[in-house]
């Protein structure tokens, strides 16, 4: 019997990663928050809210009614009111646009402001001592913790029907009626605090503390991690813009394009001597903003074109393909690579399905070998990097 070897051409998505991350200039320290509003970006930091109508190209600050040096720690925007948690000091909310702001604290009996979220009328704030309901504006707040145990929480999210909060220890908890009843759904998880969460349909997506990125398809009856291409698990934000999700972690910011499936590092232009600890993301449609928690001023904000960064890694109809053969294999494979690129350093990587990174090598030869023997059957998934492209895609061992 003659035996066929099947030959199987992939082409792979490609990162041309011209655009690159700007310095906004902003004069503080320890940015914690970022929202916009149209054209309006603002920026809760460690010295009130500064203000910026010109997608941040000038700044003000705003902080008359703030106590001194007031570390402001959430924003959110219900119509024309800006509210903004507080560490240590509650809620203050602003009703001409920042001009002034008055607290609102009545009913409050924790003020550490962990994270605030908008529904409706309703206006829900995440705290030390549990969650807290306002349906007037923060004129009187209500505690709802019934079904949440002894939690900080931490992140929440909501589309209006569900509600979703993220707490220490890995707890999640899900109501379906506006807060009155919460309900733990945290299998799957570990035990590190969601400091994240955000919605996008059916799939939810918490982001933690060292444990990574966790996607949920069933409202949380389930958590399964998707940390494939991401290289640092400590994440503090997670944002959405279609189909692209944004991750906000302690060395800058990673991009999937495909629902947590793969995620790839999106940190040109970074210039900060500290680490690039991301507190916060945000978009305005043509932008993407992300808060720095450093102790120095003018590094604190950062932004590039939102276009060029999801244009950059979406599939394009370039024609730049490798071959891999034999794949499916025994786990021995070879990659033949392009003529254009044979003469360049490639970085070799492959992961196993949970995202555990399994080989490493480099090679600037157009005829390369995979050896994956020693792993046991299943599918991997392979990246190359050369000169800021990348190229993904996926080996078979049988």
């Amino acid at each position: 019997m003659k035996k066929i070897i099947l030959l199987i051409l992939i082409t792979f998505d490609v990162n041309f990663a011209q655009a690159q991350w700007q310095r906004n200039n902003l004069d503080t320290i320890g940015a914690n928050c970022i929202i916009v509003n149209d054209s309006t970006v603002f920026v809760g930091t460690q010295g009130g809210v500064y203000i910026s109508i010109d997608s941040g190209l000038t700044w003000a600050l705003s902080n008359n009614g703030f106590p001194q040096n007031a570390i402001v720690s959430s924003l959110a925007i219900k119509g024309a009111n800006i509210f903004a948690g507080t560490y240590s000091n509650g809620v203050f909310v602003s009703i001409n646009h920042g001009g002034f702001w008055t607290q609102a604290n009545i009913g409050l009996t924790d003020t550490i402001i962990n994270t605030l979220v908008v529904s409706g009328t309703n206006i829900f704030a995440g705290t030390h001592g549990g969650i807290f309901l306002s349906t007037n504006n923060g004129g009187l707040w209500n505690a709802v913790n019934n079904g949440i145990a002894n939690s900080q929480i931490f992140s929440l999210a909501t589309d209006g029907v569900r509600f979703f909060a993220g707490g220490d220890s890995g707890a999640v908890f899900l109501s379906t009626n506006n807060g009155a009843l919460w309900t733990s759904i945290d299998t799957g998880l570990p035990s590190s605090t969601v400091l994240s969460l955000t919605i996008s349909g059916t799939n939810i997506f918490a982001g933690t503390f060292g444990g990574g990125v966790f996607l949920s398809t069933n409202d949380g009856g389930l958590w399964n991690a998707v940390n494939i291409g991401l290289t640092n698990t400590y994440v503090h934000t997670l944002a959405i813009s279609g189909t692209n999700i944004f991750a906000g972690t302690h060395k800058g910011v990673f991009l999937s394009a495909n629902y947590g499936n793969l995620w790839t590092e999106i940190n040109t232009g970074w210039t900060t001597t500290f680490d690039t600890i991301v507190m916060s993301i945000a978009m305005d449609g043509s932008n993407i903003f992300a808060a720095l928690g450093l102790p120095i001023p003018f590094d604190q904000l950062w932004s590039r074109p939102l276009s060029e960064v999801i244009t950059g890694i979406e599939e394009n109809n370039h024609n730049n393909s490798f071959t891999i053969y034999p794949n499916p294999s025994n786990g021995k494979y070879f990659l033949k690579l392009p003529e254009g690129i044979k003469n360049s350093e490639i970085n070799i990587f492959v992961y196993n399905l949970l995202g555990e990174l399994i080989m490493t090598t480099k090679t600037q030869i157009s005829l390369s070998q995979v050896d994956l023997r020693n792993q046991p059957k299943g599918i991997y998934l392979l990246r190359m990097r050369q000169e800021g492209k990348i190229y993904n895609g996926k080996l078979v061992i049988e």
